[in-house]
């Protein structure tokens, strides 16, 4: 990918995740309001591995009952938590992942950092070149995400064969995912 790419996709990535979160705002102050009077913190950030191997904390809304956390049972679905992961809203706030940096709009797959993106590839490359992604070819395809060696595979091919037209395709193929609920 070669630098001019970068820039157009980093270029495309602020202004549609701008124009996303305007048009998200009522969706994102909504749930926003309901965690607070759920109590406890709103987002919660899981350490994931971006680009060039640093870590970053991947937002999410927080889904968890906050009073209700055992130590022998571990954390419950809040009363909110199970709408806000069925729908996806509990992964918008990682839109502020993609206007930091952390993240694309379109991308190879967030590892946990633990390091399972060693372990993902045998070619892993596309780490230091893409940063990881709200989505990607990984998720449009009949993958099954628990076979991490078709992950890489998938990772591998996107980073090999980007475009703008593939980034543009696979987002839309992501919203009707989401839309049907399928994904």
């Amino acid at each position: 990918m070669s630098r001019f790419n970068r820039a157009v996709k980093r270029l495309l990535d602020i202004v549609l995740t701008i124009v996303a979160l305007v048009l998200l705002l009522p969706i994102l102050v909504s749930a926003t309001v309901l965690i607070v009077l759920d109590g406890g913190p709103i987002l919660s950030a899981a350490e994931r591995v971006g680009r060039a191997g640093r870590s970053f904390g991947c937002l999410r809304f927080r889904t968890t009952a906050f009073d209700h956390v055992k130590p022998n049972d571990g954390p419950h679905m809040s009363w909110i938590g199970s709408f806000l992961r069925v729908t996806g809203i509990e992964e918008l706030p990682q839109l502020i992942n993609v206007l930091r940096g952390d993240m694309s709009l379109v991308g190879v797959r967030r590892s946990l950092n633990d390091g399972a993106a060693e372990e993902r590839s045998e070619v892993n490359w596309y780490g230091s070149v893409v940063r990881p992604g709200l989505t990607g070819l990984w998720r449009v395809s009949d993958c099954n995400p628990s076979d991490d060696a078709e992950m890489a595979r998938l990772d591998d091919e996107y980073v090999r064969n980007w475009s703008l037209w593939r980034d543009i395709s696979i987002l839309s193929l992501s919203l009707l995912f989401v839309f049907r609920r399928a994904g």
